[in-house]
């Protein structure tokens, strides 16, 4: 991982037109290394040349905003002078309005006790694949009152190719290494929610207006992407960061075993479970669900002092930012007391989900359901990392595990 260090802040009085970034060198020079590696370009873009950098990545202007100033006038003051073209903008908020009631936390719970019962002492487990599998399972049950167990593995499949394929972008920069596949991966959703019973949550805008049919199962589609791609991205990055944290993870079994005891956790419980919650937050601070998102300007437009033409590409990314020494103190330590005041989870440099600036992880969904989640697996299991084992990141849609996450069971412990 880069550091930050060094960023400078452009000034907002600044009357040049076009923000500062790398000269074009040879065609395609820049894109490369964008597609070789893209966390760390972002990183190294940001460090260079501060929190407005134009990217030399396409024909059309592509900057990056790297200043909660300029975050909060996307994505809340302004928000209407800019469109986003992504299938999944934001993992967390595609959940908005959607009520975590007493059924549906006893339903995940069971879900996640069942799961829990199948593992093995000592038997690897993917990780990735089996917090995936649970999040679909519950996705399924709470958003569309269907089992989808039946159509289980075509179904994660299916999302693993939109998500693994899909153009972080969306701008068509990302080439996908096959698009037939991506194309054949849409299809098969695209059949399978329009079986779907309806969701009352595709059927609105967030501002409450009434979709058509077409609309409502691309939102319907979102809406199960990212039910089940975010608690389960979120999950998988606390189990690997649990793993390599032991005083951690002596904390949270400590507070399971006062707040719970023997007995699986409820909806009530969540209040109490305040280090299980803080877990989950330094964890998707570390490893966002939607590591980049994008924005395009409906006008010309200007921000930190610059004029922007209609058309440019605004990138946002939780990755650069929650690494930012500037917000977070030591931002590459995982250190879940940082989130001891529940406030701070409101703030804008953390924006786990690409666009929730306004909300944070502590109003979402995702963050009770994986309070409830982890609370219940980790009564039971220990999941620590093989000897020798290197996980790589996999930027797509969202931030996996390439080549998932094997992990190996031991009995849980209090540790006083």
């Amino acid at each position: 991982m880069v550091a930050m260090v060094n960023i400078k802040h452009t000034s907002l009085s600044s009357a040049r037109q076009r923000p500062p970034g790398p000269a074009r060198g040879f065609p395609g020079h820049h894109l490369f290394a964008w597609r070789r590696h893209p966390l760390d370009f972002l990183l190294t873009m940001a460090q260079q040349y501060g929190d407005i950098v134009t990217l030399p990545l396409g024909r059309q202007p592509v900057i990056l905003l790297n200043h909660p100033d300029f975050i909060r006038q996307v994505l809340v003051s302004e928000h209407t002078r800019f469109a986003g073209a992504q299938m999944l903008p934001a993992g967390c908020r595609r959940w908005e309005g959607v009520q975590l009631t007493n059924a549906d936390a006893e339903l995940m719970v069971r879900e996640a006790a069942a799961m829990a019962q199948s593992w093995q002492q000592g038997v690897v487990v993917d990780v990735a694949q089996a917090m995936a599998t649970l999040s679909l399972r519950i996705a399924g049950r709470t958003l569309f009152a269907t089992d989808l167990t039946p159509d289980l593995p075509l179904i994660q499949r299916s999302l693993d190719d939109l998500i693994t394929l899909g153009d972080p972008l969306g701008i068509s920069l990302f080439v996908r290494a096959s698009p037939r596949r991506w194309r054949r991966a849409r299809a098969h959703l695209d059949a399978l929610v329009s079986r779907l019973p309806a969701a009352p949550q595709a059927q609105k805008t967030p501002l409450g207006a009434t979709l058509d049919d077409a609309a409502i199962q691309t939102q319907a589609l979102s809406l199960l992407l990212a039910a089940y791609e975010a608690p389960a991205n979120a999950l998988t990055w606390t189990w690997y960061l649990l793993a390599q944290h032991p005083q951690v993870w002596s904390r949270l079994r400590l507070e399971l075993a006062q707040v719970l005891g023997d007995r699986l956790p409820t909806a009530e419980d969540l209040p109490r479970l305040r280090f299980t919650a803080m877990v989950l937050a330094e964890a998707t601070r570390l490893y966002p669900p939607v590591w980049l998102s994008s924005r395009q300007a409906l006008q010309a437009h200007q921000i930190g002092g610059y004029a922007l033409p209609a058309g440019t590409t605004l990138l946002l990314s939780p990755w650069v930012m929650h690494r930012d020494p500037r917000y977070f103190t030591e931002p590459l330590a995982f250190w879940p007391e940082r989130w001891q005041a529940e406030s701070d989870t409101h703030t804008l440099p953390y924006f786990p989900c690409g666009n929730e600036a306004h909300v944070g992880m502590g109003a979402s969904l995702v963050r009770r359901t994986g309070i409830l989640l982890l609370a219940t697996l980790a009564q039971r299991w220990h999941l620590r990392l093989p000897s020798g084992h290197a996980t790589t990141l996999q930027p797509g849609l969202t931030l996996r595990p390439r080549h998932g996450l094997p992990m190996i069971p031991t009995p849980a412990e209090v540790t006083p």
